[in-house]
C-alpha cells in the first residue's frame, strides 16, 4: 500500500512539474509584442506602436480593441474612420501609413461600386488585400 503511495505522489509531482514548465514557456502579448496604450486629452485610447517590430503591428491592430471602436462607431464614415486612426495610431514606421493608403483604397473601390458596403465593413475588419477586376493587387499591409 505505501508503495502505490508513493508512486501516486510521484506522478503528482510529476504532472505539477510539467505544468509549471508549460507556463514558463508562455509569454504575455504585451512582452511579445511591447506596444503600449495611452489615453490622450479627450479620453481616447491611443495604440502606440513606435516600439514594435513592422511585422507584428498588423497582428496588435487586428486584435486591438481601438480597430473595434474606430469601426463600431464611425463606420460607414470612411473619412472619420481614416481620421480617427490617423490621430489614434501612433507609429514611426510604415505600417500606419500603409492603413490609410489601404482605407483610402477601399473607400475607393466603394464609392465606385465595386465592393457593397457590407463587404468595405469586411475588408475593414479583416484588413484583406482587395483584387480589382483590373488585375492590380494591393500590397498587403
Amino acid at each position: 500500500m505505501q508503495i502505490i503511495i508513493f508512486l501516486i505522489e510521484i506522478l503528482v509531482i510529476f504532472y505539477f512539474l510539467e505544468i509549471d514548465k508549460l507556463k514558463k514557456r508562455e509569454i504575455p502579448k504585451e512582452k511579445i509584442y511591447n506596444f503600449d496604450i495611452s489615453i490622450n486629452e479627450n479620453g481616447e485610447e491611443l495604440l502606440i506602436l513606435t516600439k514594435v517590430p513592422e511585422e507584428n503591428k498588423i497582428i496588435i491592430w487586428q486584435n486591438s480593441t481601438i480597430k473595434n471602436e474606430i469601426i463600431d462607431l464611425y463606420f460607414p464614415n470612411m473619412e472619420e474612420i481614416y481620421n480617427q486612426i490617423d490621430k489614434r495610431v501612433i507609429d514611426n514606421g510604415e505600417f500606419k501609413n500603409r492603413l490609410l493608403e489601404y482605407i483610402d483604397y477601399i473607400q475607393g473601390e466603394f464609392l465606385s461600386g465595386n465592393i457593397s458596403q457590407q463587404e468595405l465593413k469586411k475588408f475593414l475588419l479583416e484588413l484583406k488585400p482587395l483584387q480589382p477586376k483590373e488585375n492590380k493587387t494591393l500590397n498587403s499591409i
